[in-house]
C-alpha cells in the first residue's frame, strides 16, 4: 500500500506530507515555488482558492492544522475565510475521511485606492496526523503564498520656497526709491541615503541560535518617515542548508530616527567547514536614496 501523503498546492505549486518522519519546513522552496502574483485592484473583490490535496494511501482518515501568517490585515485587505466543512476561522484543523482527496481554503481579496506596500497573504501548514496507524507524517514544504500587488500610485510631496519681505518706509531727507526688498530661501534639503553594514557572528554548537545584527543607517535625519524592505539571500551559507534563518519584512524610520537593526538568526552545528557568507538586501525604499543595499553576514566557522 503506497504511503499516504498530503499536499498544499497554490497555482501549480505543492506541499507535500509523507508519514513516518519529523516535520520539516522548506522556506526556500516556499519563495522559489510556492509564490504567486494578485492585482490588488481598485475596488470589489478577487477570490483566491488555496487547496490541500492528498495522494497515495488515502485509505485512512488525517487531519491536518492549518493558519494564515500574513503582512496583509483580515478586515482591510481580505476577508470572507471559506474553508472545506463550513469553517470561517483564520486557523484549525483540516479533517480528511477516508478517501477523501481535496480541501480548500478561499479568501476574497478586497481591492482599494490606497496606496501602500505589497503584502502577501501565507497559509501555513503543521502538525500533520493520521488518525490511524502509520502515525506520523512530515511536510516538506509548509506554506503556500500569493502576493497582494499594490496598483495605486505613489503620492507626491513638495516644498514650495519660501520669501522674506523688508519693507523701508517713513524716510526723513530722502526720497525711497525702492521700499521693498525680498529674500528668497531656497530649499536645498536632499533625500537622506540609506545604508546598510556588514556583520560577522560566530556560528555556534548544534542548537544554539546566534543573531547576526544588520544595522541600517539614514545619513541624516528626515522630517518625512522612511519606509524600506529586506529580504534575505544565499551566499556560500544556505537556508536549506539550516546555516541560518530566513528573513523577510520592513523597517520604518520615524521622523529624526537615523538608525534601525535587522536581526538574522544564525544556526549552530557541529560541522568542521569554512567561514560562510549570506545576504541582507535592502529594497523598495520611500522618501530615500541608496547609498549601500546590500549587507553581507559572514559566519565564522566554531568548529
Amino acid at each position: 500500500m503506497p504511503l499516504p501523503k498530503l499536499l498544499l498546492q497554490f497555482l501549480g505549486a505543492t506541499i507535500t506530507l509523507f508519514p513516518h518522519y519529523h516535520l520539516l519546513y522548506c522556506w526556500r522552496n516556499r519563495l522559489k515555488f510556492n509564490k504567486a502574483n494578485l492585482t490588488e485592484g481598485n475596488s470589489g473583490t478577487q477570490a483566491v482558492t488555496f487547496m490541500v490535496t492528498r495522494s497515495g494511501g488515502i485509505g485512512v482518515a488525517s487531519t491536518i492544522d492549518y493558519a494564515f501568517s500574513s503582512a496583509a490585515i483580515f478586515g482591510s485587505d481580505y476577508n470572507n475565510i471559506q474553508v472545506t466543512g463550513g469553517g470561517i476561522a483564520a486557523s484549525g484543523t483540516l479533517n480528511f475521511a477516508v478517501g477523501e482527496k481535496t480541501k480548500t481554503i478561499t479568501v476574497d481579496v478586497l481591492g482599494d485606492n490606497t496606496f501602500e506596500l505589497n503584502e502577501d497573504i501565507t497559509v501555513i501548514l503543521n502538525n500533520p496526523n493520521l488518525t490511524t496507524a502509520p502515525a506520523n507524517s512530515t511536510i516538506t514544504n509548509s506554506s503556500a503564498t500569493v502576493n497582494i500587488i499594490n496598483d495605486d500610485s505613489q503620492p507626491t510631496i513638495s516644498i514650495s520656497d519660501v520669501s522674506v519681505s523688508v519693507n523701508l518706509f517713513g524716510a526723513t531727507n530722502t526720497t525711497i526709491t525702492d521700499s521693498l526688498g525680498v529674500a528668497t530661501i531656497t530649499n536645498d534639503d536632499q533625500p537622506p541615503a540609506i545604508s546598510i553594514a556588514d556583520v560577522s557572528v560566530k556560528e555556534g554548537i548544534t542548537g544554539m541560535i546566534t543573531n547576526a545584527n544588520f544595522v541600517v543607517t539614514l545619513s541624516n535625519e528626515f522630517y518625512q518617515r522612511v519606509i524600506v524592505n529586506y529580504s534575505t539571500s544565499d551566499g556560500t551559507a544556505q537556508v536549506a542548508d539550516s546555516d541560518y534563518n530566513f528573513g523577510l519584512g520592513t523597517i520604518i524610520f520615524d521622523s529624526g530616527e537615523t538608525s534601525k537593526v535587522i536581526s538574522i538568526g544564525v544556526r549552530g552545528d557541529n560541522k568542521v567547514e569554512p567561514n560562510e557568507t549570506f545576504f541582507v538586501n535592502i529594497y523598495g525604499a520611500a522618501n530615500a536614496i541608496f547609498n549601500n543595499n546590500q549587507g553581507v553576514g559572514t559566519i565564522k566557522n566554531y568548529d
